[in-house]
């Protein structure tokens, strides 16, 4: 039997259904890590049980882990493809070397935007989901924001808005601001930091065909290439995302350290330097493509 958790129930599945199937169950969890619960259920049960996740670095003596990198690959469309090609008026002069587009507040996040918010180079978004009034947001509706107060003066109950694109009505997770079309690469800061788990943030670049660094587990980057992309090695030094375990604050500043020359550039300047890695940008556009097209495939056989 396979049995799929899927929004919207996915932070609250009902898995009283898998207590009267005989035989091997296949469950696919692949929209969230972390699921103590879920799994603790699963390890219960008699049967043989493969689990499909997301969650990169999960090991379990008791079930079958089977590791699903690309369930968050087809959250960017081929309309957002047609949206973002097919308006090259958007498409204006470089303004911004680095954009980081934050949403979820999470700390990890708010170290990094503390880092670099005051740059002119660097743009980015702190809009929460949820809006209460005018100037009161929350992350959900009964979880009022806790404050972050940087070093550097970041607080992330200053809320920024990026500028929305009057036509543009996707879901929340594809769009993106005016201000992508004018920046020379995405800092992408991913949805977790303490386990391997790549999600639409990821993708976002490579189908927009930006060179990207990514704020996320270690190992992330290493992964991408074993998935057969190709890193900007060219542009970035990625040793601060690999080798042996280094703590989260000691890689957030070696990443830092690594992106602060371009920091200081003028756009056009760094705009000439991505070009040494033009082909390596298609390339991984072109590999996307390809793995979307499998992708949506096998979703339509499950």
């Amino acid at each position: 039997m396979k049995f799929y958790i899927t929004p919207p129930t996915v932070n609250n599945p009902d898995l009283t259904p898998l207590l009267n199937v005989e035989g091997p169950i296949e469950v696919y969890d692949v929209w969230e890590v972390f699921r103590e619960d879920i799994i603790k259920f699963l390890e219960d049960l008699p049967n043989e049980v493969t689990y499909h996740t997301a969650d990169g670095n999960l090991k379990n003596d008791k079930l079958k882990i089977v590791y699903e990198p690309y369930s968050f690959l087809t959250e960017i469309s081929q309309r957002s493809r047609d949206i973002y090609y097919d308006h090259p008026d958007l498409h204006g002069p470089i303004k911004y070397n680095f954009i980081s587009l934050c949403s979820a507040p999470q700390e990890y996040k708010y170290d990094l935007l503390d880092r670099f918010h005051t740059n002119k180079y660097f743009i980015y978004s702190n809009y929460p989901y949820s809006k209460v009034n005018a100037t009161d947001y929350k992350w959900h509706p009964d979880t009022p924001l806790i404050e972050y107060k940087g070093k550097n003066g970041f607080s992330n109950l200053d809320i920024v808005k990026l500028t929305e694109i009057e036509f543009d009505h996707r879901g929340f997770q594809e769009l993106i601001p005016l201000e992508y079309y004018q920046t020379n690469c995405d800092l992408v800061l991913e949805s977790t930091i303490d386990t391997l788990f790549i999600t639409e943030k990821t993708w976002k670049p490579i189908v927009f065909k930006k060179p990207f660094l990514v704020w996320g587990s270690q190992g992330l980057h290493a992964k991408l290439k074993d998935l057969g992309f190709e890193l900007y090695d060219e542009l970035f030094d990625y040793s601060f995302d690999g080798g042996v375990f280094d703590p989260n604050w000691r890689r957030l500043g070696r990443l830092c350290e690594s992106i602060k020359p371009y920091m200081q550039m003028e756009p056009d300047t760094f705009k000439k330097k991505i070009k040494t890695v033009k082909d390596k940008i298609e390339f991984n556009y072109k590999h996307y493509c390809e793995l979307f097209d499998v992708e949506t495939r096998n979703r339509v056989r499950r």
